[in-house]
């Protein structure tokens, strides 16, 4: 596939539809417009160069980038300290990613009111409580994305915990029909 460069810029894969250029036109400089077809035709008079196709390189040991001044893509092997500079990022990221899940979930293990002899613990908060088996479901869940960034050997391939299918907003009568007391017992 063709690519163009205007004036040594990085690569594009395709012309503007349209280009204005000052021209001499009867002794006087006009300003024409050309679009589609006689813009390629003309496309070297705005500066516009054809250039190769990006050639192909390998992501994880590789870089590619463009050469202004000659106009051409340059391939090179990446350095040891930029391929662990590489998968520390990684890494990060998925730590990152790992702690915005946990405080999207910081609400299931906010303790509203302690057990009693009679009574379950309550989680939430005032208008938004949980039962305490839900709220050791999730847990359970946080520890699991802890331990992420300790049991992963390769950030890319990362299995990431799924989060428990109760939310702790669940009716009663709806916990019933997915086969689930209000303590967290599984109807037989």
């Amino acid at each position: 596939m063709v690519m163009y460069s205007y004036k040594g810029s990085y690569p594009v894969r395709s012309l503007p539809y349209r280009m204005e250029v000052e021209e001499m036109f009867n002794g006087r400089m006009k300003r024409r417009t050309y679009t589609a077809e006689a813009a390629n035709a003309n496309a070297e008079k705005f500066g516009w160069t054809e250039v190769p196709d990006e050639p192909p390189f390998d992501k994880k040991t590789q870089h590619r980038g463009w050469d202004r001044e000659n106009l051409d893509w340059i391939v090179r092997d990446l350095t040891q300290e930029e391929l662990d500079k590489k998968e520390a990022e990684k890494f990060s990221n998925l730590r990152h990613q790992r702690n915005r899940l946990l405080d999207e979930s910081d609400w299931s293990q906010l303790l509203y009111s302690e057990a009693t002899d009679t009574e379950v613990a309550v989680y939430g908060h005032k208008g938004l409580q949980i039962k305490d088996f839900i709220s050791r479901k999730w847990a359970e869940y946080r520890q699991e994305l802890r331990d992420l960034p300790s049991n992963t050997e390769d950030a890319d391939k990362a299995v990431w915990p799924i989060p428990p299918f109760l939310t702790g907003f669940e009716s009663e009568e709806d916990l019933e029909a997915m086969g689930v007391t209000a303590t967290g017992d599984t109807i037989v």
